[in-house]
């Protein structure tokens, strides 16, 4: 996933993220991610785990990009 970057100087800043998406169908994680939802969500709905492998932030001074990351 990556942010979108509002301009062609890069004025805001941009942010990108790495990761693994994991289909969960026990019951005991639908039952903890439903407690955890400020509404009751559908049946219908299907419940992924997401694991960071990798974040990278990004910012621009006179053009020039300085970046910093976390990786796992």
């Amino acid at each position: 996933m990556h942010s979108l970057v509002t301009d062609w100087q890069g004025t805001n800043g941009e942010f990108q993220i790495s990761l693994r998406a994991f289909l969960l169908t026990d019951d005991a994680s639908r039952e903890a991610a439903v407690r955890l939802f400020p509404y009751k969500p559908n049946d219908r709905y299907i419940l992924f785990e997401f694991k960071i492998d990798r974040c990278l932030t990004n910012y621009y001074v006179d053009g020039l990009p300085h970046a910093s990351s976390w990786k796992e």
